[in-house]
C-alpha cells in the first residue's frame, strides 16, 4: 500500500482521513514499537480485526505516483510549491489473532523510488518537510494466538533538490524512514521474528533549512522490526535486521535548532525482549551507515547538536568533500565497529568516532580541521594528517585534546595561534604517542606588550611521546620560526623577530630604515596595531613593500612639482613679443602687453631602487602684465594659480593647490637680453596614505602646507641668419623650498608624525634657441621655434623624517629618502603667432628626461598689447 500527501493528515488502509504518524515517526524505532506493544495491551487492542488487503497509490499536493507492479516500486515525482508536509509512506499488510487467533505474517511494502525538487515550507509544530516512509506489515498474536512473522520493509531510495524550509520545532527538513514489521505476543500470545529493514538511500542537492528544536536537516534511518513477549506472553522471536543507509549530499543543510542535527544517518537491528515477564529472543543486526559529504556544507544546531550524527553496525564511514560544522561545537559523531572519517573539505569542531574494533580520522591532502575542545577516537586509534590541521581556526586560541595518537606526514600542515602577550598559542593535547613531519605554520596575535623579540611556544604534548620524523617550521618575512623539543614529551615553537627581514640585507634603504625603528619599537615593549600582520608575510619582497607603505609619501614629488611650476612661471613673465619690422633684433625684442596662459603637466618618477617613486598631474593658469620703461628696460609680474594631484608608488596620494607670484625686469640692448625674476608660491594639500598587507588595511590623512622662493637670471643673445635664427642663452636658479611638519590621523597604529623640511636647490640650465620667421598673408607673422638643453641641479635627493606617532618616548625618528635626477635633458618647442597690432598666441611644448624622471607639459598663451 502506497499513501502519499502533504498536510498532517494520511488515508488508512481503508479510505478514512486520520492524523499521520508523524509524532510516531519521530520516535526513535525501538521506542516505536514498544509504543504498539504498548497499546495492544488495551482493550482497544482486544477489539481489533484483522486487517487484510491495500489501497492503490494516491496522488496528492505537488506529488505525482506511478506505481510499478513488477519489479514492484512506488515511482514519486515532487515539483511545484506547498506551504504544509509531503508524505509519501508504503506499508505492508498487518496482521493480529484473537481470543485466541493465530496470526500469519506481515506483508512487504513497495520500493519507494522518489524525485522531489519542490520548494516545501511549513511552520506549525511537528510538521516535517519532507516524510518518506516504507514499513513492513506488523502481526501480533493476542490471548494466546501464535503470531506470525514481521514484514520487510521495502527500499527507499530519495533524490532531493530544490529547497526545503521548516520554522518550528520537532519539524525535521527531510526524513527518509525503513522499518521491518513487529511481531509481538501479547498476554501469552507468542509471537515471530521481527522483520528486516530495507535499504535507504538520499541523494541531496537542495537547500534544507530548519530553526525549531530536534528539527533535524535530514534523518535517514534503517529499523529492523521488534518482536517479543508482553504481559507474560509466549517466547518472542528474533529481532530484524537493519540495512544500509546512505546520504551523498552536495547542497546547503542548515540545521540551527537546539538538540538539531545537520544529518542524522542511523541503521539499527530490531528491539528482542520481553515486557512485564515477556519472553525473550534476539536483537537484530545493524546495517551500515556512509554519508558522503560532496559539497556545500552541512551545519547542526546549539545544545547538543551535532553537524554529522552516525550509528550503525559493522562500518560506518564519512566522506567529507565539503563543510561541517554545527553551533554547539560539534562536528562529528560516529559509532560503529569501525568508524572512519575521512576529510577532504573543512571540519569545524568536536569528533567523536566510537569504534568497536577500530576508529580512523584521516585528514587528507587538501582537508581542513579546525579542532574543537576535543577529538575523541578512542586509545590507540589515530588522526592522521595529510592536510591542515588548525586548534579552533584562525584567530583563536584553541587547547584540543585528542584521544588517540597523532600521526602528520610529510604533506601534512599544523597551524596554530601564537599570543604574544600571554606567551600561549594552539595546542594539541595528546593522549597517545604524536610522529611529526611536515610543516608547523605560525599565525601571531595580539602582538605583544612585554619586551623582546623571541618568543617561545607550546604548541604539542604526547602523553606517550613525540617522535620527530623531520618536522619544520615555516619562516615568514621578517620571523625566524624553530621547532623545538625540550622534553621528549612536548613541542614548542621559538621564534625571532627581525623587521630587517630574515635574510638580513635584502632590503632597500627606505624600508630597512622603517624596519629598524620597529625593532627599536618592539626590542622596548611597545605594539603597533600594524605588528601581526607584518609578520605573516611571506617574502623579502612583501615586506620591504609593506615597509615603504608604512613610510611618508617623501618631499620629492612635492619639491620637484614647486621647483618644475617654478620654472614654468619664471619664463611665462618674459613674455611680450612684438612683430618689430625693421627692428634686426625683432626676435628678441619684447613690448608692453597684458597676457594670459593655461598649462597643463605630466612629471614621472620612478624613484630609483632606494627612492620613492611619484606621478603628478597638473594644471596651471597664469596672467600677468609687462610694462615698457623706456629704453631697453622692461618690467613685469604676474599671479597663477595651479591644482596637483600626486600618487607615490608607495600608496601615498596628495591633491592640493598652490599660488604663484612673480616679477621681472629686464635689459634688452640690441641682440643681447638679460632678466632677473624673482618668483614664490604658496601650496595646501591633503594627503592621504593607504596601508595593505597580510590581512591588514588603514588609512592615514593630514592635511600639509608647502611653500618656496626662487631666483632667476636669464641671458641670452640674438644671431640672425635672415629669416632664421640661433638664440644661446643659460638660466642660473636657486630655489628655497619649506614644507610644514603635520600629524597623520589613522588607526591600526600607522599614524606618523612627520617633521617639517627645508631644502635649497641651485640648477644651471644653458640651451641653444633655433628659430624662424615667416610672413602670414595678411595676418602678421609666425615664429616656429626649437629649444634643447642640459639642466644641472646641485642635489640628487630630498630627505624626509618621521616617527610613528604611538611609538614610545626615545624612540629616535627615521629618514627616508626621495630620489630626483641631477641631469636632465631640457627641451622645447612651439610656435608664436603675432598680428600687425602685436596681439600674439602661442602654442608650447616643454619636457624634460631624466634617468628617472620624465615631464611633459603643453601650453597655450594669450597676449595684447597696449
Amino acid at each position: 500500500m502506497a499513501v502519499l500527501g502533504n498536510g498532517n493528515t494520511r488515508t488508512d488502509l481503508k479510505g478514512n482521513s486520520t492524523k499521520n504518524a508523524t509524532t510516531s515517526a519521530r520516535t526513535a524505532p525501538g521506542n516505536l514499537v514498544r509504543i504498539k506493544m504498548a497499546l495492544l495491551s488495551t482493550s482497544t487492542a482486544l477489539m481489533l480485526a484483522p486487517l487484510i488487503g491495500a489501497t492503490p497509490a494516491m496522488a496528492v499536493g505537488p506529488c505525482t505516483t506511478d506505481t510499478v507492479t513488477v519489479p514492484g516500486t512506488t515511482i514519486a515525482n515532487c515539483t511545484g510549491n506547498t506551504s504544509s508536509t509531503v508524505n509519501v509512506f508504503e506499508f505492508g499488510s498487518s496482521f493480529g489473532g484473537v481470543y485466541p487467533g493465530d496470526g500469519p505474517d506481515g506483508g512487504s511494502p513497495n520500493n519507494i523510488d522518489l524525485t522531489s525538487s519542490a520548494t516545501i515550507t511549513t511552520n506549525t509544530f511537528n510538521s516535517t518537510g519532507l516524510n518518506v516512509f516504507s514499513f513492513g506489515g506488523s502481526t501480533n498474536s493476542v490471548n494466546g494466538g501464535n503470531g506470525g512473522n514481521g514484514g520487510d520493509g521495502g527500499d527507499v531510495s530519495a533524490t532531493v533538490s530544490g529547497s526545503i524550509t521548516t520554522t518550528e520545532d520537532f519539524s525535521s527538513g527531510v526524513i527518509v524512514r525503513n522499518s521491518g514489521g513487529t511481531a509481538a505476543g501479547v498476554n501469552n500470545g507468542s509471537g515471530g521474528d521481527g522483520g528486516d529493514a530495507g535499504t535507504v538511500n538520499i541523494s541531496n542537492s537542495a537547500t534544507i533549512t530548519t530553526a525549531g528544536r530536534n528539527s533535524h536537516g535530514i534523518e535517514a534511518q534503517s529499523a529492523g522490526g521488534q518482536s517479543g513477549g508482553v504481559n507474560g506472553g509466549g517466547p518472542g522471536g528474533n529481532g530484524g535486521n537493519g540495512s544500509t543507509v546512505m546520504v551523498n549530499s552536495s547542497g546547503t543543510v542548515s540545521a540551527g535548532g537546539v538538540d538539531a542535527h545537520g544529518i542524522w544517518a542511523t541503521s539499527t537491528g530490531g528491539y528482542a525482549g520481553g515486557v512485564n515477564a515477556g519472553g525473550n529472543g534476539t536483537a537484530g543486526i545493524a546495517g551500515d551507515v556512509t554519508v558522503n559529504i560532496l559539497g556545500g556544507s552541512i551545519s547542526g544546531g546549539s545544545g547538543n547538536g551535532w553537524g554529522v550524527r552516525m550509528e550503525g553496525g559493522t562500518d560506518v564511514g564519512l566522506s567529507n568533500a565539503g563543510r561541517i560544522s554545527a553551533l554547539s561545537g560539534n562536528a562529528i559523531y560516529a559509532r560503529g565497529d569501525t568508524a572512519t572519517v575521512n576529510n577532504t573539505g573543512t571540519i569545524i569542531g568536536n569528533v567523536t568516532l566510537s569504534g568497536t574494533t577500530s576508529s580512523a580520522f584521516n585528514n587528507n591532502t587538501g582537508g581542513l580541521f579546525e579542532s574543537g575542545d576535543t577529538v575523541d577516537l578512542g586509545t590507540g586509534r589515530t588522526l592522521t594528517n595529510a592536510g591542515t590541521v588548525s586548534p579552533g581556526g584562525t584567530g583563536t586560541i584553541r587547547a584540543t585534546s585528542l584521544n588517540g595518537n597523532f600521526v602528520q606526514t610529510a604533506g601534512g600542515r599544523l597551524q596554530v595561534d601564537a599570543d604574544w602577550v600571554a606567551t600561549t598559542s594552539d595546542r594539541l593535547d595528546i593522549s597517545g604517542t604524536a610522529t611529526l613531519d611536515g610543516t608547523v605554520v605560525v599565525n601571531p596575535i595580539n602582538f605583544p606588550t612585554t619586551a623582546g623579540l623571541t618568543k617561545q611556544f607550546t604548541i604539542l604534548t604526547a602523553t606517550a611521546g613525540v617522535t620527530d620524523n623531520g618536522i619544520e617550521a615555516v619562516d615568514t618575512a621578517a620571523v625566524d620560526y624553530t621547532v623545538v623539543h625540550p622534553d621528549a614529551y612536548t613541542t614548542d615553537i621559538l621564534a625571532k623577530i627581525n623587521f630587517l627581514g630574515v635574510d638580513v640585507g635584502g632590503l632597500p634603504n627606505n624600508p630597512s630604515a622603517v624596519g629598524t625603528t620597529l625593532n627599536k619599537i618592539v626590542g622596548s615593549g611597545a605594539t603597533l596595531g600594524f605588528v601581526p600582520a607584518l609578520m605573516t608575510l611571506s617574502s623579502q619582497a612583501q615586506l620591504g613593500e609593506a615597509l615603504g607603505q608604512l613610510a611618508p609619501g617623501g618631499d620629492g614629488g612635492a619639491n620637484s612639482s614647486a621647483m618644475s611650476m617654478g620654472t614654468t612661471f619664471a619664463s611665462q613673465l618674459l613674455s611680450c613679443r612684438i612683430t618689430g619690422e625693421g627692428d634686426v633684433g625683432a626676435i628678441i625684442r619684447e613690448g608692453q602687453c597684458l597676457w594670459a596662459r593655461g598649462t597643463v603637466r605630466k612629471l614621472t618618477n620612478d624613484g630609483g631602487r632606494n627612492g620613492v617613486g611619484y606621478k603628478e598631474n597638473a594644471t596651471f593658469f597664469s596672467a600677468g602684465a609687462q610694462f615698457n620703461l623706456g629704453g631697453p628696460w622692461r618690467i613685469g609680474g604676474g599671479l597663477g594659480y595651479e591644482n596637483t594631484d600626486l600618487a607615490t608608488n608607495n600608496n601615498s596620494k596628495s591633491e592640493g593647490d598652490r599660488l604663484h607670484l612673480g616679477g621681472v625686469i629686464k635689459y634688452n640692448p640690441g641682440p643681447l637680453f638679460l632678466a632677473a625674476s624673482i618668483t614664490g608660491g604658496h601650496g595646501w594639500n591633503d594627503n592621504e596614505r593607504s596601508v595593505s598587507f597580510g590581512g591588514f588595511n588603514s588609512i592615514a590623512t593630514s592635511e600639509s602646507d608647502s611653500s618656496f622662493v626662487s631666483g632667476r637670471l636669464t641671458a641670452a643673445y640674438l644671431i640672425n641668419f635672415g629669416a632664421l635664427y640661433i638664440k644661446p642663452q643659460i638660466n642660473v636658479a636657486a630655489t628655497y623650498l619649506k614644507r610644514d611638519g603635520y600629524t597623520e590621523a589613522a588607526g591600526g597604529g600607522i599614524a606618523l608624525n612627520v617633521r617639517e623640511s627645508d631644502d635649497t636647490v641651485f640648477s644651471v640650465t644653458p640651451a641653444l634657441e633655433f628659430g624662424a620667421e615667416y610672413s602670414v598673408a595678411g595676418s602678421g607673422i609666425a615664429r616656429p621655434f626649437l629649444r634643447a638643453g642640459v639642466k644641472w641641479l646641485d642635489t640628487d635627493s630630498f630627505s624626509t623624517t618621521a616617527s610613528f606617532a604611538g611609538a614610545p618616548a626615545g624612540i629616535l625618528p627615521f629618514a627616508i629618502t626621495s630620489k630626483i635626477d641631477d641631469v636632465v635633458a631640457d627641451i622645447g618647442a612651439g610656435i608664436d603667432f603675432i598680428t600687425p597690432g602685436d596681439t600674439v598666441l602661442r602654442l608650447q611644448y616643454d619636457g624634460q628626461y631624466g634617468e628617472m624622471t620624465t615631464k611633459h607639459s603643453a601650453s597655450a598663451k594669450f597676449s595684447i598689447a597696449f
